[in-house]
């Protein structure tokens, strides 16, 4: 590959970078076979990369977040269960029909909402452990081993707890219960309504009892979700390799915005086809260098000035020379530049500037260039 000295680049960037603005779409960029081969060399020496090791702990990290909040709700519906059941067992000394059967609704609903968040707890707990141990590369074994437990709490979610109220054991248990408790409440009911001479001698006598069998048939019959909502599905082959394949880092490169490459460079420190790049500022997500696509006015892939970090299709800050503000009216291209006159990254047609048009002349030089300023300027 031959260097050229004139420009500081190598004959083929440049090259690229004339087709590049003459007609992006002549020359192929990003896939190919050349691209494939760069991505299993990544994948093959990805373990060389000390940010490969601190990717378990990134990934505990994150999802730890969310379960500090996932337990923030667990104290708060633990609380308002106890504060419901006291309302209850106040109600039923007073004998407030109205108000237990309120206090046992919402005692019923905080409960259903305490095992949603502790389901939730150990979910993200499984997740954890899953990408801690098989991130990087899923022994088969252990996968198997996995996949034959969560087969086995499938097995005792369907059979031993069931999926409908009247299959399986635990389920038809507890809704068997829930009816005896509930045929028991209605006969008090129908004693408590038994008026002699217009008293109600067993309203009195059997009022707790009846409250009591009443929220137990409530409490039995909330008590196991008899549904298929909680099966699991145990595929994990995806799952195992979705972070894997790319050739991409956990983070994007570092590099230097304005180190120049040379002939015979061994460790460059500008971004290279084989590094890691953001698709944009905006963008996070990282590819390989060598995929980033073709966009006009712009570099496939560079140091970002902003970030220091490799980025996809980087402004190209190309300069119109000039002498005077009047040669920047038909001007190619400007640059961008600040309120304090200094030339900042990036560059745009001279067509597309929406304010003012100047000039920018640097001390000790004949020339200057063409620049298009980012806020109005005032003449």
């Amino acid at each position: 590959m031959r260097y050229s000295s004139s420009n500081g680049k190598f004959v083929h960037d440049t090259v690229a970078v004339f087709y590049e603005g003459i007609a992006p779409a002549a020359c192929a960029t990003g896939g190919g076979a050349e691209q494939a081969a760069q991505i299993a060399l990544n994948e093959a020496l990805m373990g060389k990369c000390a940010s490969v090791a601190l990717v378990p702990l990134k990934q505990m990290l994150e999802i730890t977040r969310t379960i500090k909040s996932l337990v923030i709700k667990l104290v708060y519906y633990a609380t308002q269960t106890g504060m419901q059941l006291a309302w209850m067992l106040a109600s039923l000394f007073t004998m407030q029909t109205t108000m237990t059967e309120r206090a046992g609704d919402r005692m019923m609903k905080y409960i259903g909402q305490l095992f949603e968040k502790i389901a939730g707890i150990l979910s993200q707990l499984g997740r954890t452990i899953f990408r801690v141990v098989f991130g990087q590369g899923t022994p088969k074994v252990i996968v198997k081993i996995v996949q034959f437990l969560c087969n086995a709490m499938n097995w005792i979610k369907r059979y031993i707890i069931s999926t409908t109220k009247w299959n399986g054991v635990m389920c038809m248990i507890v809704n068997l219960l829930a009816t005896v408790c509930e045929f028991v409440a209605s006969l008090l009911k129908i004693f408590m309504k038994i008026s002699i001479l217009g008293f109600k001698p067993f309203e009195v006598v059997l009022f707790v009892h009846y409250n009591l069998f009443n929220g137990m048939a409530k409490i039995f019959a909330n008590t196991l979700p008899c549904s298929e909502e909680g099966m699991q599905t145990c595929d994990f082959n995806e799952q195992s390799e979705e972070d894997g394949g790319d050739g991409t880092l956990p983070v994007a490169t570092r590099c230097f915005a304005t180190y120049a490459t040379f002939f015979g460079d061994t460790n460059p420190l500008s971004c290279t086809a084989a590094d890691t790049c953001v698709r944009s500022l905006v963008d996070r997500t990282l590819v390989v260098c060598g995929s980033c696509e073709v966009q006009p006015a712009s570099t496939r892939f560079a140091c970002s000035p902003v970030t220091k970090t490799c980025q996809c299709n980087v402004p190209r800050r190309d300069m119109s020379l000039c002498s005077a503000n009047a040669d920047c009216y038909g001007a190619e291209s400007c640059a961008w530049g600040s309120d304090e006159y200094e030339a900042t990254f990036g560059s745009l047609p001279c067509a597309q500037c929406t304010n003012s048009k100047m000039c920018f002349l640097q001390p000790g030089r004949a020339a200057g260039y063409c620049a298009c300023s980012l806020h109005p300027q005032s003449p």
